[in-house]
């Protein structure tokens, strides 16, 4: 097998991290786990939620969130993988 017939690496992942309104980290929780496309990664920690989405429209899928539930508009990034 030469390296042009090997299956190609992970592709751009999207990034997506939003800060829950006081009181409302499981409900914002909730919410995204439920909204985010089934092949993204969902994590939280006492105040916030991020995204990783491998197709890349978190920002779309979660454009919906009610805005009691955050702190202040989400934010997103682009991460390409680093060949190593």
């Amino acid at each position: 097998m030469t390296p042009s017939d090997a299956a190609p690496g992970p592709g751009p992942v999207l990034m997506w991290e939003i800060k829950a309104a006081t009181g409302q980290i499981e409900a914002l929780t909730s919410w995204v786990a439920e909204h985010a496309a089934a092949t993204a990664q969902v994590f939280r920690s006492e105040d916030r939620v991020v995204v990783l989405d491998p197709t890349g429209r978190a920002e779309q899928d979660l454009a919906g969130l009610p805005r009691e539930l955050a702190d202040r508009p989400a934010h997103a990034w682009t991460f390409r993988p680093v060949p190593r």
